[in-house]
């Protein structure tokens, strides 16, 4: 099986994409412009901090290196263009299972199936090469895009975190879908 400090030489295709490893030379304006618009990061934990190149960076760094989390770019096959992300986190080796994070940053890319593209395949490349049992992920309510992008790549409700969130002046719901290897590795 692939251990996650050997993602830097996997290459994911799709269709339309390829993923692989993001890294600090993946920053563009596009990327660090987004993770400050509200229309973007206003559904997820990313809103509570203003972001500059240089935490940027480092939340980069941090996250690959940890040993128990990846950040994995999506990019355009044709151009090369880099519109989104896939945080895989707390994998944890006993169990076998890890949390998931999508982020289409680049609004001119919403719209067209990339994120669903891209969960499909990341989902499918940690069962079948990080030797994953289980998936979980979860959204805010509110959020339709999550839970429609969950729901079509097969995940189901396992639970609702009732007042889980604090938004906009009130609680919201914590909505928690999960995925099971479909091979039952």
């Amino acid at each position: 099986m692939v251990q996650l400090k050997d993602l830097t030489d996997y290459y994911i295709k799709t269709e339309r994409l390829f993923l692989r490893q993001f890294d600090t030379n993946d920053i563009n304006e596009i990327y660090l412009s987004a993770l400050n618009d509200n229309d973007v990061v206003g559904l997820t934990e990313a809103r509570y901090k203003s972001w500059d190149r240089k935490n940027v960076e480092d939340y980069i760094k941090d996250t690959n290196d940890s040993g128990d989390a990846t950040l994995i770019g999506i990019f355009i096959n044709i151009n090369k263009k880099p519109i989104g992300n896939i945080r895989l986190f707390n994998i944890h080796d006993v169990h076998k299972r890890a949390e998931l994070g999508i982020m289409l940053y680049d609004k001119s890319q919403w719209g067209y199936g990339y994120g669903f593209e891209a969960l499909k395949a990341v989902c499918d490349f940690a069962f079948n090469n990080i030797g994953l049992h289980r998936i979980e992920a979860d959204y805010y309510k509110e959020n339709i895009p999550s839970s429609k992008i969950f729901n079509k790549a097969g995940f189901t409700v396992e639970g609702i975190f009732k007042d889980h969130f604090f938004k906009n002046s009130k609680y919201t719901d914590s909505i928690r879908v999960g995925l099971i290897n479909p091979k039952g590795k």
